[in-house]
């Protein structure tokens, strides 16, 4: 089903992410959570599950296989099916607990609720046991004798939607990939809520869709990606052989390429329409406003700035299509030293600075809060 959807876009084109949201949430997540009330995830069964729902959101976004994961559920606003199914799971916990107290399912719910408190195998005890397997679990302590009341779902429910929040979040901020979509959450915490669609894949143009998609989930042809990987007859470089290939003087990463490099004719006058027609605009932000920012703060500007999105767009399909079309620039002096062997995730940088300038746990939960304060 997840796959299958897809075919309408050969007769009616690309769909926007609305929707495609609209329908994995009418079609697909119907499939990925039937009898999850019952079925309760404590096994590798929901392998296939994720592995369906992953599948339409790289299709909806345009992105391939290998894609990072956190980026597909900030994209989009959809929640990762395992905390998903755990809310319906508890919700069902409720209508076992509001079921007529002279009826046989409430009978047998109370009794399984009993023999959970004494650590017996029941469908209670199971669902403590799924609650606590999920990425980031959910600890329900000894509350087992609340279990359903409404209080409790409720409260469980708001701590699954948090952990949920927490798992994306140390998911982006521990990949390497995902640097530019960290320092976007970290700049702004409201741009990752449950069930909003990031603005820059909102765009109507599906080319300047896919092409904002690609920057913010590290798809793109560009050199810092594109030579992280070992492939067939070509070894893995790092970083700092990872040069342009129109300059061949700086790394090619995201910003250099969309705001930096001056050696392409057609970046050069994308970049400056681009620039032009941004400066005419009366809401443009302060940090824009009268300049040409060259510098990474200044391409977090742009990705903010939702009003003059179809321009950075435009400009952002421009730089991408350019660089694919030129062959990769690799230095002379590297072509035979590099070793098949060479690690492909060797950058040093990983998103955004440590609070406390290095592995601090304490600090990683800080941050952690500090980049969900503002999630709904």
């Amino acid at each position: 089903m997840a796959g299958t959807t897809f075919a309408l876009e050969k007769r009616i084109g690309r769909m926007s992410i609305a929707f495609s949201n609209r329908l994995y949430h009418a079609q697909v997540e119907p499939h990925l959570t039937y009898g999850c009330e019952l079925t309760l995830d404590t096994g590798n069964h929901i392998d296939g599950l994720e592995k369906a729902q992953l599948g339409f959101l790289r299709r909806s976004l345009g992105v391939s296989r290998r894609s990072s994961v956190a980026p597909l559920f900030i994209l989009t606003g959809i929640q990762p099916i395992r905390f998903t199914r755990a809310k319906i799971m508890v919700r069902y916990l409720g209508y076992l607990d509001n079921l007529a107290p002279e009826s046989l399912g409430y009978a047998a719910a109370m009794e399984s609720k009993r023999r959970a408190g004494l650590y017996h195998n029941t469908h209670h005890l199971r669902a403590r046991l799924a609650l606590a397997a999920l990425p980031w679990p959910v600890d329900i302590g000894d509350t087992v004798d609340k279990m359903g009341s409404k209080e409790w779902c409720e409260d469980v429910i708001k701590r699954i939607d948090e952990a949920a929040d927490r798992w994306i979040v140390s998911e982006l901020r521990s990949n390497k990939r995902t640097r530019l979509l960290s320092l976007l959450l970290h700049a702004d915490k409201s741009v990752f809520q449950k069930g909003r669609i990031l603005p820059p894949v909102r765009l109507l143009n599906v080319d300047y869709r896919a092409a904002m998609a690609s920057l913010l989930t590290s798809e793109h042809p560009l050199a810092i990606e594109i030579l992280r990987r070992a492939e067939r007859g070509r070894p893995a470089y790092p970083r700092e052989a990872r040069l342009c290939r129109f300059c061949n003087d700086a790394v090619e990463d995201e910003v250099h390429a969309v705001l930096v490099c001056k050696s392409n004719a057609a970046i050069l006058a994308s970049r400056e329409t681009m620039w032009t027609r941004l400066q005419e605009r009366v809401d443009l932000p302060a940090g824009l406003a009268g300049q040409r920012r060259e510098d990474e703060q200044g391409l977090l500007d742009l990705l903010a700035f939702e009003k003059g999105l179809g321009q950075i767009g435009r400009h952002v399909f421009t730089v991408l299509e350019t660089y694919r079309e030129a062959a990769m620039y690799i230095p002379n002096a590297l072509q035979q030293s590099v070793s098949d062997d060479v690690d492909i995730d060797m950058d040093d940088d990983t998103g955004i600075d440590d609070p406390a300038g290095g592995d601090n746990e304490n600090a990683w939960e800080k941050e952690l809060d500090f980049l969900l304060g503002g999630v709904a």
